[in-house]
């Protein structure tokens, strides 16, 4: 069973969200309509729920149901506003800095670019389908690679989607193209503070 599966990782959350007053735990278990219906992966299913559920609320940390919360000392909230401070005006997306940017734990923002984002992310997947590892990475990359997209033209600099188009054929090569791009508009790993741009 799904759930029994995942249980102390759901239990960890919920939790979490019973001590902390301001914050919600929604935990979407999918369908077998659902499931049935899609020619999608079932991770790709979070995009949808992000989506319809998002305008109720001025935030979401969404995680992967198999991660844990092991400190309900530290406040979500914390992070929010770290990331505030950090940059230039108030950012709509915040995830960890590293080689690579795992989509199974971030935080977005009710705002337009956030659903400008979720929808250019969602309609990556008719591309990144054919892609050789597209069965082992699911929605993984089309996320990071979106990310990409709104970084250049958040910076007005042209994106020729070489990441896309040229280094489709191992995850290997689009996590190197990924960062070495990131890097050519001056968003180096560890200094990748930016607000993305909702074009």
């Amino acid at each position: 069973d799904y759930v029994e599966k995942h249980a102390l990782g759901i239990s960890s959350k919920e939790c979490y969200a019973m001590k902390d007053e301001s914050t919600d735990f929604v935990l979407h278990i999918p369908s077998e309509r659902e499931l049935e219906e899609s020619d999608r992966s079932p991770h790709w299913i979070r995009v949808q729920v992000l989506n319809d559920t998002l305008p109720y609320y001025d935030w979401i940390f969404y995680t992967d149901v198999d991660t844990f919360l092991t400190n309900p000392n530290v406040r979500l909230q914390t992070f929010v506003e770290i990331a505030e401070r950090k940059a230039s005006s108030p950012p709509f997306l915040i995830v960890q800095d590293g080689m690579e940017i795992n989509s199974g734990g971030f935080f977005i923002r009710n705002t337009q670019a956030s659903f400008n984002f979720l929808q250019e992310w969602w309609d990556m997947y008719e591309q990144s389908k054919n892609w050789r590892f597209a069965r082992t990475t699911y929605d993984q990359v089309p996320f990071f690679l979106t990310m990409l997209r709104f970084a250049y033209r958040g910076l007005n600099v042209p994106y020729d989607g070489e990441c896309e188009t040229r280094y489709w054929q191992s995850y290997g090569m689009v996590l190197a193209c990924w960062n070495s791009a990131m890097s050519n508009i001056g968003l180096i790993l560890k200094h990748r503070t930016h607000t993305l741009n909702n074009r």
